[in-house]
């Protein structure tokens, strides 16, 4: 989906929640070259292990995920999808925190497999899900930790698996902790659209990565996960004016479509969205809109919002200003 997130993120990243470091206010100000190094080390740490959240950052958010769960934010399946309003940072302590205590009955958090240093070899074994849009993303939570407390919060849930490596181990984190039925959705980016590379590089770092999902991963999930929202993307990258989705592009969606079976969501980039697109894809499943507010950020969001609603947009609308 969207680089803004990953350039929001990275602007973001340096700064620790109290609650997970123990830092005092002020402390950064204070510190010498020999603490700058120490969180050098520690963050070239994460690269390798991902660690746990700490007793008493787990008990804050079990706290505030109860609240939640009474509130009035809390999913009720039987609403229509296009009524839900998404959360759209959610993998750091901090950012999962504002949104539970925030106006939002969905969480969307990214998911990638710890330590990029131990893809090689017998270091890829034991590699844990976390909430994180790439491997520079740190510190953030585990998945296990995000699902746990989403869970207790009573709201949907919507894992964005950027690494597809991590399928098998996110499909085992589910058996051990069930979404109840209507609060889940899985979506994964499996077609290269609009500015998306394609020169024989990208194929082969995609290759390496396992970032794009084919259709027998697709197929697992569905099989272990037969009430979820499968979610299926386009990946694109930049904005051209020539930018549209091409008719390949939608047919292989629509391939992969029938693949997995309902329930089935098409999560589109708003800008590059047309009523004849949304006509062509709805027989198959709902369509949801995000978009990138570095390309696209409407003066109205109401009023975006409805114009994709009367397009016959079913799933879920997430414009930010």
């Amino acid at each position: 989906m969207s680089t803004e997130r990953a350039g929001q993120r990275r602007a973001s990243a340096p700064v620790l929640s109290p609650l997970t470091s123990g830092a005092a206010p002020g402390r950064e100000e204070s510190k010498g070259w020999r603490g700058r190094l120490l969180d050098v080390w520690s963050g070239l740490g994460h690269f390798t292990f991902h660690p746990p959240l700490r007793t008493q950052a787990r008990e804050a958010l079990q706290r505030q995920a109860d609240l939640a769960a009474r509130g009035a934010h809390a999913w009720d399946p039987a609403r229509p999808l296009a009524e839900a309003r998404s959360a759209h940072h959610t993998n750091t302590l901090d950012d999962f925190a504002k949104a539970l205590a925030g106006p939002f009955d969905w969480l969307e958090g990214d998911v990638w497999l710890e330590g990029a240093a131990r893809r090689l070899g017998p270091l890829q074994r034991w590699r844990e899900p976390i909430m994180a849009h790439d491997p520079l993303e740190y510190p953030t939570l585990r998945t296990a930790e995000w699902l746990e407390l989403g869970i207790r919060s009573g709201k949907g849930l919507k894992l964005d698996l950027k690494h597809a490596a991590a399928v098998p181990e996110v499909l085992a984190l589910l058996e051990r902790h069930p979404v109840p039925a209507g609060r889940l959705m899985i979506n994964m980016d499996v077609v290269a659209g609009p500015g998306a590379p394609r020169g024989p590089m990208h194929r082969l770092i995609e290759a390496v990565s396992d970032r794009m999902p084919d259709r027998r991963t697709l197929e697992r999930i569905r099989m272990a996960q037969p009430h979820a929202i499968i979610s299926l993307g386009i990946a694109t990258r930049g904005r051209r004016p020539e930018d549209r989705y091409s008719e390949v592009q939608v047919s292989r969606l629509l391939e992969l479509a029938r693949t997995v079976g309902a329930p089935v969501q098409f999560a589109l980039r708003s800008d590059l969205v047309t009523p004849e697109l949304v006509a062509k894809l709805r027989p198959f499943g709902k369509v949801g809109v995000w978009n990138d507010p570095a390309i696209s950020r409407p003066a109205d969001l109401a009023a975006e919002r409805a114009r994709f609603l009367a397009m016959g947009c079913e799933g879920i609308v997430d414009l930010r200003g």
